[in-house]
C-alpha cells in the first residue's frame, strides 16, 4: 500500500476517534466545572478545586467511556507519527491558552475595561484554543462547540452573571450524549463468542 493511501486510512481511522461524542462529553464537564465556580461566587481556592475536580471528572468519564464502550466496539486503533504530532501540538495549544489566561490576569488594576471589552477579550480567547485545537485535530465539530462555549463565556462577562457558563456547556453535553447515544445505536456490542473468535 502506497504512503498516501496509508495517510488516507490513519485520517479515517482518527476522524472516526471522535465519532463516539466522548470528546464533546468531557468538554461539557469540564467547563461545566467552571461556570458552577462562577456561578457559586467560589473563592479563588475553592474555584480552582472545583475546576480540578471536574477535569478530573472529564479524564475519567473520557477514560472508561474509551475503554468499555468505543473499544469493545471499535478495537484499539494505534496511531503512527502524525498522529502523535496531533496531539503534542494539542499539547502545546492548551500550554499557550492556559499562559494567556494568566496574562490577562496580570494586567495592571490601573486598567479597568469595560464589560464589553473583556467579555471581547475572554470568548476570543477561549474562541481561539478551541479552535486551534479543532484544526489541529482535525475534529470539525469542535469549531461549532467553540463558538457556544465562548458565546456562554461572552454572556457570562458582559452581564455579570453565571448562568451562561452553565448553558453552554450543558448544550455541549447534550450534544456529546446524543453522539454517543447515536454510536451505541450505530455499533452494538459484538457477542462474546463473535469477539473471540475475532481475537
Amino acid at each position: 500500500m502506497t504512503s498516501h493511501g496509508t495517510g488516507d486510512l490513519e485520517r479515517r481511522a482518527w476522524r472516526s476517534v471522535f465519532q463516539d461524542g466522548l470528546w464533546d462529553v468531557a468538554l461539557g464537564i469540564t467547563f461545566l466545572g467552571t461556570g458552577l465556580a462562577v456561578t457559586l461566587h467560589l473563592s479563588r481556592g475553592w474555584d480552582y478545586l472545583l475546576n480540578a475536580l471536574a477535569v478530573a471528572l472529564s479524564i475519567a468519564v473520557f477514560s472508561v467511556g474509551k475503554r468499555h464502550i468505543t473499544i469493545p466496539r471499535l478495537g484499539w486503533v494505534k496511531f503512527g507519527p502524525r498522529g502523535k504530532q496531533r496531539r503534542r501540538n494539542v499539547v502545546i495549544v492548551l500550554a499557550t491558552g492556559v499562559l494567556l489566561t494568566a496574562l490577562l490576569r496580570l494586567i495592571p488594576s490601573a486598567f479597568s475595561p469595560t464589560p464589553l471589552v473583556s467579555a471581547l477579550t475572554v470568548a476570543t480567547l477561549v474562541w481561539t484554543v478551541l479552535s486551534l485545537m479543532a484544526a489541529f485535530w482535525e475534529f470539525s465539530r469542535l469549531y461549532v462547540l467553540a463558538v457556544i462555549i465562548s458565546a456562554s463565556f461572552f454572556a457570562a462577562e458582559l452581564l455579570g452573571r453565571g448562568w451562561p457558563l452553565l448553558a453552554g456547556p450543558a448544550i455541549v453535553l447534550a450534544v456529546g450524549i446524543a453522539y454517543l447515544v447515536r454510536f451505541l445505536k450505530l455499533h452494538p456490542k459484538p457477542a462474546p463468542e463473535v469477539a473471540n473468535a475475532n481475537a
